[in-house]
């Protein structure tokens, strides 16, 4: 088996959990997606402190600590709002095949500033599973895909890809710097200088409705495990694997959700899901080189040395 298994494991923890989170929001449709955001990357950020205020004497400087607050910037503050207002704007089906393109987006962008080279494998790979969300999103109907029409929602849906995508490279070109959970922290530590004031602001026009019990736990659990959890090994893995190999899992997102929208909320599987996850299962293990005898070669990056 491929060395970077372990890596693999990572990268389908922090999906899966990630996953939990679009199916926990329908608890929180009456609160405002940046407070949110806020209070979900403030338990987190609080999980990490400890660590950091013992590192505190290597934190980045220069150059390394533009990039950090570029990883806040996009793939803290900006990634998850725009995502939830693009949903205002356009259908599910549209948002989920726009972002089964994050890991063409991932790949395109390595290639081009991290001279990551694009094998056949995971050029094949990376199709495959594309493929595999689209005929999840369109039901296995062609006449689905005829009647989409797309809307300025779907432009906010795939400028998020855009965020992701180049969150999930200053992962890489960081990593020579900062280990997983140095970066991770600081990365959320960047977002809430940019979510808190922002968050703010929104209060002044439109305030925030009272909290349950309830609210509450889903927010500690946001906080904790799609956060926390989810961002360490996604981080890690990055390290690990590249860019390139680690967006491909992005699209187990939709079909963990699928899963559990099964299990928790009792709705139907259809043939049209299995098929689309078989799909999309190949063509990440392909795309990972799992299939291949040989391991994968690590992957050139950038550093700012």
């Amino acid at each position: 088996m491929n060395k970077n298994y372990a890596a693999y494991l990572m990268l389908i923890g922090a999906t899966f959990f990630w996953s939990t989170n679009f199916l926990l929001g329908k608890f929180l449709t009456d609160i405002p997606p940046l407070f949110i955001g806020t209070a979900r990357f403030s338990v987190a950020f609080l999980i990490f402190l400890p660590s950091l205020w013992r590192s505190r004497s290597s934190l980045p400087k220069g150059p390394v600590l533009w990039a950090v607050l570029a990883m806040g910037f996009t793939g803290i503050f900006l990634f998850n709002p725009m995502l939830y207002l693009g949903l205002h704007y356009t259908t599910s089906i549209n948002a989920t095949m726009l972002n089964a393109f994050t890991p063409l987006v991932v790949a395109v962008m390595s290639h081009f500033w991290l001279k990551e080279k694009l094998t056949k494998s995971k050029s094949f790979g990376l199709t495959l599973s594309i493929l595999g969300i689209i005929f999840i999103a369109a039901q296995g109907s062609v006449q689905h895909l005829i009647e989409l029409r797309l809307n300025p929602g779907d432009l906010i849906i795939i400028l998020s890809t855009v965020m992701w995508a180049l969150y999930t490279l200053l992962i890489k070109v960081t990593s020579n710097r900062l280990n997983p959970t140095q970066g991770t922290g600081l990365a959320m530590l960047a977002g809430l200088l940019f979510l808190i004031p922002a968050t703010i602001i929104q209060g002044t026009f439109a305030p925030l409705p009272s909290l349950s019990l309830r609210t509450l736990s889903v927010l500690i659990y946001l906080g904790v495990f799609p956060s926390v959890v989810s961002f360490l090994l996604w981080n890690t893995a990055v390290h690990k694997v590249g860019p390139t190999v680690s967006g491909m899992f992005n699209n187990f997102i939709p079909v963990f959700n699928v899963i559990l929208a099964t299990q928790i909320l009792h709705e139907q599987l259809y043939r049209y899901h299995i098929i689309g996850f078989l799909l999309v299962f190949t063509g990440v293990l392909i795309a990972s080189g799992l299939l291949n005898a040989s391991p994968t070669k690590t992957e050139k990056v950038s550093t700012f040395e």
